[in-house]
């Protein structure tokens, strides 16, 4: 990737510190919220940052869709940003989830909807290769642990994710789940006891969200019901 651009900020005092950037523009107090044991004072935090530019971002990228397709957003668009932390499904530490909405005054809902979904097609290309990282990284031999080229290719991974997940994308909580049509689709049966009937047992291949969206289905294996003998 060529860089056009660096910002350069600090921090001091962790949540419950000081935040700026280099050329202080941005100069914040920072507070840690009282859902996360902080009092909830009246600083700012990571989130509501990111939340802003998570939305600034968005609209910057919906605005340069829309100009390559000739058509005007006006200046009163707005895009809101919702994002949450908490402690991650596989109990890796913690992550973030990002809700976007759009909102284009004048414009048709169809044609806004349109410009909207530009980004998930886009993320949709982009999933087989986030798949193939995804399985080189899950195939890796303990032998090649902490190889320089195989620790490249781990970081590209990590970072490939973190922008798909600031862009709002999910994974499908799927193994171990019960078998949901509306994000789930069956590929294959199983008889693995481990499972109640109309479990998901095995995971073919992630499903993602994008928003409340489903953007890819997941493929999994389902238990069966088991005869007693």
């Amino acid at each position: 990737m060529a860089i056009l651009y660096t910002a350069h900020g600090h921090a001091t005092g962790g949540r419950s510190g000081h935040g700026a950037s280099d050329n202080g523009v941005l100069d914040v107090t920072l507070t840690t919220p009282k859902e996360l044991g902080g009092d909830g004072a009246t600083g700012t935090n990571p989130e509501q940052l990111f939340a802003v530019g998570y939305s600034a971002c968005f609209l910057g990228a919906l605005k340069a869709v829309a100009g390559k397709e000739k058509v005007k957003i006006p200046e009163n668009a707005k895009v809101h940003a919702d994002v949450g932390i908490g402690p991650r499904e596989d109990g890796t530490g913690f992550g973030i989830e990002v809700k976007l909405s759009v909102e284009i005054p004048g414009m048709e809902r169809e044609l806004a909807e349109e410009r909207a979904s530009a980004n998930a097609r886009l993320i949709l290309k982009i999933l087989p290769v986030l798949d193939d990282f995804d399985r080189a990284v899950e195939n890796l031999p303990p032998e090649l642990q902490g190889v320089g080229w195989v620790e490249g290719i781990l970081l590209i991974q990590r970072k490939l994710h973190q922008i798909l997940e600031a862009e709002g994308l999910r994974e499908i909580a799927a193994e171990g789940q019960p078998f949901d049509p509306a994000y789930h689709e069956a590929v294959a049966q199983s008889d693995d006891s481990r499972y109640p009937e109309g479990t998901v047992t095995h995971v073919a291949r992630k499903g993602y969200l994008l928003g409340e969206r489903v953007l890819r289905p997941a493929l999994v294996h389902v238990a069966t019901s088991r005869e007693t003998p």
